[in-house]
């Protein structure tokens, strides 16, 4: 049996009004748009369209899941991540709005004073989100994703041949705090665990759905981002940057740490909510 698109997505509207990880409206869309495996532009006129259908069975096999508590982009098997789409599922980390913002930072910086063939570190990459949407926005770029998961790294590599730059993205599974590079890179990037370990019992329930290892990040919250102040200096070339993103209240204790480090030039910048969201430094 079938529903119009335009009442698959008000049903779905109504299932997702109660959801404080959601916006109705956008996830929605989302499962629609899964439903048809259309893209965003086609889905606006199917919606208006009557004849437009999508199957029942479906939806109220997706909606049931999302019930039980199951993150939307497990569910449906994909995130959004800027203008991509990226391959995610239990294990590991979905991608948030706000780390796309840290991608758009290091390009600019990039491409401000960069080399021509920029080499980035992304340590802690995940599904690959950071690293292969830094290949897809810059042609010369070349990035290696570091991760301690065997399941984040099988979605990193899965990601960069979905978005055809697998030539450029290479995947290592290795615990960043040994791991030793051949060569020093242009930049390190990373979106770290920073979440504080006495935190994870009132987090969402779908949140705690998500991957333990990619979301905690000690006592303080503040664990990786000493190790990627004692690490920068073997990791990065003299004059090149360290770009992180952290936890919203936690900008002025990482640039402690930074400063204590040695880095220097150290800015902080906010995200589209006006939180403090990325710290950036010289090395």
């Amino acid at each position: 049996m079938n529903i119009r698109v335009s009442e698959a997505y008000a049903e779905a509207r109504r299932h997702l009004r109660d959801r404080d990880d959601l916006d109705p409206k956008v996830a929605a869309a989302w499962i629609v748009r899964h439903l048809l495996g259309a893209d965003g532009a086609a889905l606006l006129r199917l919606i208006a369209e009557r004849r437009a259908v999508v199957p029942r069975e479906g939806l109220s096999a997706i909606l049931k899941r999302l019930k039980a508590g199951e993150p939307l982009d497990y569910v449906l098997g994909e995130a959004p991540f800027g203008p991509y789409a990226l391959a995610v599922g239990p294990g590991v980390l979905v991608p948030r709005p706000e780390t796309y913002g840290l991608v758009e930072r290091v390009i600019s910086r990039l491409e401000r004073d960069g080399p021509a063939a920029p080499t980035v570190v992304d340590l802690g990459t995940g599904s690959g989100a950071i690293a292969v949407a830094l290949a897809k926005s810059h042609p010369a770029l070349r990035v290696v994703g570091v991760d301690v998961s065997p399941v984040a790294v099988l979605y990193a590599r899965t990601n960069a041949r979905r978005l055809g730059v697998a030539g450029r993205v290479r995947v290592v599974r290795a615990d960043m705090a040994g791991w030793e590079p051949p060569a020093a890179f242009d930049a390190l990037v990373s979106n770290p665990p920073y979440i504080a370990a006495g935190a994870w019992p009132k987090l969402p329930r779908p949140v705690r759905r998500e991957p333990r290892l990619a979301l905690i990040g000690g006592v303080d919250g503040l664990d990786f981002y000493r190790l990627i102040a004692a690490r920068a200096a073997r990791l990065v070339r003299p004059g090149g940057f360290v770009a992180v993103e952290v936890g919203a209240g936690q900008a002025d204790a990482v640039r402690r740490l930074f400063a204590a480090a040695g880095l220097f030039d150290i800015e902080v910048d906010i995200d589209f909510h006006g939180i403090e969201r990325y710290v950036l430094s010289r090395v």
